[in-house]
Formats: C-alpha cells, structure tokens, sequence
C-alpha cells in the first residue's frame, strides 16, 4: 500500500529551501541567416551559418527555429463552371498535423561532414512524435507550429466541421483581419476574399529540434558551420466531383487539407508553395503580395556568458560526446488484403534503436499523406496481426503481435513521454488506444540488445498479417543511432571510437 498523505509536506518544504534562479547569461541576442536560394521552382532551400560560426559567439541551435512564407490558393467552381465565392471567414485551407508536413526530407553538414543522411517522407516520422511527446501542457506552443491533434471522422475524410475546430493548422483569417495594416504585421492573410479564386499569404514556423533529433542534442556552442538542405512539399491538388489529381515534389506527402464549401462540390483546386509564388500547373506564377516575406530564415539566439559561468562551462563541456537517432526508409509494398507478408528491408543495419511502421492505402483516395480530405494519419484501422520484427535473424519480440491491445501497451504506451509515462500525474502523448485503434502506427523497441551485437551490421527483416480491408503500402523507418565528439569552442568534430 503507497501513502500518498505526506507527499505534501516534503514539497512544501523543498520549495521553503529554494533559492531563485540568477540569470547565467549577461546578454542574448536573436541572430539570422537568410536561406541561400531566393527563389523556389526547385522546392530546395539550403542555410548555412558561416557567418554565425565566425561571430565568436555562443550560438543554442536547439532553440532555434525556421521562418517560412508560403503562399496557398484554393478555387471552386460548382458544376456548371460558375465560380463559388469563398467567404473571408471559411475554414476552407489547411496543412496536415503540422507545418512540419511542409518538409519532405533534409541534410545536414557540419563543419564538413555529414551528419544527417537524407530520408524521404520524415514529416511521417516528425508528426508522429509529436502526437506522442505533446500534450496539454504544451498546447501554448501548438498554434505557432501549426499543429493540431484532431483526428479523421468515421467516413474516412476531413469534413468542414473538423477544420472549423482545427484552427492551429488553417490556413485562413477573418474578415476584420483583411481590414488591418498586413503588410506592416508580417500576419497571414488572405488576397481578394469572395472572388471565387483565393490567395492566402502565410508564414510557418519549425523547431529545428522538431525537424531533426540532432538538434535536441547540439550544445550551445561556438564556431558550428551548417549546411542545412530542405527539399519542400510542394503540391497541386485537382478534384472534380470528389475525383482527384495530385501534382506533388519529390512525391512526398501532399501537405494539403481542404473541406468542400457546398454539397455541390464540382472543381476544386488547390495549390502550396513556398516563398511568394504559386507554382501549380492551375495557377503557374502567380504572385503573392509578399506581405510575411519571400524568404526562408532561420533564427538562432547567441548568448554571451557571465565570465565565471563561461569559464565553468569550458571546463566542464569543451569537449562533449554527441549521440542523437537518424532514419532510414524502406517501403513494403502492395500488400493485399487479408495476406501475410515476410520482407527482408536491409541487409545490414548498425545500431538499431527501434521500427515505426506506418501503414498507407495503396489507392490515393485512401492515402491520408496524399488524400487532400486526409489527416496525414495512418490508414483508418489498417490494422497487422502476427506482427515480428528480426535483427540478424532473431526475433526482437518473444512472442508475435496478435492483439491490438498487445501492441499498444507492450510497445506504444510507455515508449514515449515524461519517465515513459510510467508516472502516475506525469505523460505525455496525445493518442490513447482508441485513437491509435482507429489509425495505428506499429512501432517495436529494438535497442535492448548487447554491445556486441548492436554494433555489428544485421539484417532487418518484418513478417505480419494484413487484417485491413484495403490493400496496403506500409512505410518503414528504421530509427539508428549516430554519434560524434564535438568541441564547443572550435566547432570540430571526430567520430566517436
């Protein structure tokens, strides 16, 4: 039996003995690097920080985030070809879970050496850990990365009232908003509302420590020149009476959600771009008032230390171990409905930490990434049964998955969140059984394994049972550890032996 009675008298007197926090910095400026491209036909944008790496300043890359205008249009005609007026309050426009789902994959270089690989499809990866390590407690923040929890509904499409509650991630101001002095706010707003042919000038913001795990685990430092390259998720979407066409870079995700303003649906049409032109074969260059900007920046704080901290730090810290997870992506492909499936994805990975399988419609009107009605979730109850993961040919788990209860607890409800949610009072996640029962991510611990034989390269090898009722793509990212030395006062770097 646990007493809980006393608990507040130890707190209550922890907190009597505490002493305030004295502020350890004596100065904090806000530096950027604008994006070397200037334009975006190419859906690239590539930051470098060598002037920040030549400043002699103490640069926090965990704190810094992207500046990112993009400019969205939408335009609906009923079926017999007349314009729909879109309201400037419609709800109309929107991204998928996040503004993350505006990056399909990146590199990073530091210092000249390549420290993050490229990977397709991350924001998959990237939104899925925020629906596990977000929670109530952060949702202050939730507005300013454009994120929102809310789920499909039963149909499979993301009905008008889903957008109407989701407002973290729309695309849309309100007509008072039009009125003010836009241009001087650097605010997301719409160009000739009620026109039928609409143009909204937007900004998204991105954590770098939400883009990559490496930059949860960057110190703050001197001399670190990045190269950062960003391939972007430009997309077009046609739809004609709830038939569609999808132009998308890359062929990644289709970062666009969009709900019908009238039961007549007729012609949709749908673009994203970034920077301030419209790109899509419906709209080719169309421009954007440049209202929030026509570049991507990055933002990085640089701190300067009081001189007994500093000097506290450079002992301590000069030189530091540097260990963060990176992805590979394997796809396994048209699995039918009802069958089994044993696939070989590697032939050798090293380190490997954990599988997230993501299951996807093979048909696009189902594919929630691509589906402009879709949430960017998993498929709707794309369900495995029997599900084993091997490393080198033995089995990861004693016993095959055959119960959805089994796989939520054993493997997705305490691997993620505060103390991994084993603390009662304490968690994070935002998806619960019957969340994750209506469109589940698969994902296997795979790091509790000797020295020995984590190091080594082994086979990656995922067998299962297809129970959905639709054929299925699942995409698979193998998550691996990666690691470096790093001085923070000279910026070098050398693998860790």
């Amino acid at each position: 039996m646990v007493i809980y009675m006393n608990v507040s008298d130890h707190v209550q007197m922890l907190k009597s003995k505490e002493t305030p926090y004295e502020s350890l910095f004596e100065k904090r400026d806000w530096l950027y690097v604008n994006d070397t491209n200037q334009s975006y036909e190419s859906a690239t944008s590539i930051i470098e920080t060598a002037s920040l790496a030549n400043s002699s300043k103490y640069c926090d890359y965990n704190k810094s985030y992207l500046s990112i205008p993009f400019v969205a249009t939408f335009t609906q005609k009923n079926n017999s070809g007349v314009l729909e007026n879109v309201p400037a309050n419609a709800k109309i426009l929107g991204v998928k879970q996040s503004f993350l789902s505006l990056v399909n994959s990146i590199t990073v270089d530091l210092n000249g050496t390549n420290v993050v690989q490229q990977s397709n499809l991350i924001d998959l990866v990237n939104n899925f850990q925020l629906l596990t390590q977000e929670s109530e407690t952060t949702k202050p923040r939730w507005a300013t990365i454009g994120f929102s929890n809310k789920k499909e509904n039963d149909s499979g499409a993301t009905g008008r009232e889903d957008l109407e509650i989701a407002e973290q991630n729309m695309i849309y101001q309100t007509g008072d908003v039009i009125n003010e002095s836009v241009s001087s706010m650097h605010k997301s707003n719409i160009v000739e509302p009620g026109t039928g042919k609409v143009l909204y000038n937007c900004l998204a913001n991105i954590y770098l420590k939400d883009l990559h795990p490496l930059f949860k685990s960057i110190p703050i430092s001197k001399a670190l020149n990045f190269k950062i390259q960003i391939f972007w998720n430009h997309a077009s979407s046609t739809t004609i009476n709830g038939a569609s066409t999808n132009v998308r870079q890359y062929n990644g995700t289709n970062p666009l959600r969009f709900s019908q303003l009238t039961s007549d649906p007729g012609t949709q049409v749908a673009s994203i771009n970034i920077g301030n032109k419209v790109l899509g074969p419906n709209s080719s260059n169309a421009m954007g008032t440049g209202n929030v900007g026509e570049q991507v920046i990055m933002h990085v704080p640089a701190v300067q230390m009081k001189p007994s901290i500093e000097s506290d730090y450079i002992s301590s810290v000069s030189t530091k171990e540097i260990k963060y997870i990176d992805y590979y992506q394997y796809r396994i492909e048209n699995v039918s409905s009802g069958s089994t499936f044993n696939k070989l994805v590697s032939n050798g990975v090293s380190k490997l930490k954990g599988v997230l399988i993501f299951p996807q419609a093979v048909l696009d009107a189902h594919n929630n990434n691509i589906n402009y009605f879709g949430s960017g979730l998993p498929l709707k109850n794309g369900i495995i049964n029997n599900l084993q993961i091997l490393v080198g040919g033995s089995n990861v788990l004693n016993n095959d998955l055959r119960y959805n209860y089994q796989t939520f607890n054993n493997e997705i409800l305490n691997s993620f969140g505060i103390n991994g949610n084993e603390s009662q009072g304490l968690g994070a996640g935002l998806i619960d059984f019957n969340e994750w029962y209506n469109n589940p991510y698969y994902f296997i611990d795979c790091s509790r394994t000797p020295d020995e034989l984590s190091n080594a390269y082994r086979s990656l090898q995922i067998t299962g049972r297809n129970v959905s009722t639709r054929d299925v793509n699942y995409i698979v990212f193998a998550f691996y550890e990666r690691g470096f030395k790093l001085n923070t006062l000279s910026g070098e770097i050398e693998p860790i032996i």
